[in-house]
């Protein structure tokens, strides 16, 4: 029982001074939701039974064609893969030389 309890306040004791002296995490992973200058949003539509797909390129103004899949999980595919395709696009430039991101 007393050692138990020992390694369990031992494992307490570490967790606690692991996160209030690691810094926050910066968010470094690019999230399709979240990348600057694109809307990337999944919606489903229960009446037909299908899940829409709406991309904005907010820096052009350009809006892609609404597309629709019957499973969930093939319309956050064509979202991710679209709003990165989009994204790295614009990180290249047109010189072709790639950039860094604005977090960077």
């Amino acid at each position: 029982m007393k050692e138990s309890l020992r390694l369990l306040r031992k494992l307490v004791r570490e967790e606690l001074g692991r996160n209030l002296r690691s810094p926050p995490d910066v968010d470094v992973m690019r999230d399709w939701r979240h990348l600057p200058g694109i809307h990337a949003s999944v919606t489903v539509n229960p009446s037909s039974g299908v899940w829409n797909v709406v991309i904005i390129d907010q820096e052009k103004g350009d809006k892609l064609p609404l597309m629709t899949f019957q499973q969930e999980s093939e319309a956050i595919h064509y979202a991710r893969k679209t709003a990165f395709d989009i994204y790295n696009k614009r990180m290249q430039g047109s010189t072709g030389k790639k950039k860094e991101p604005s977090w960077f």
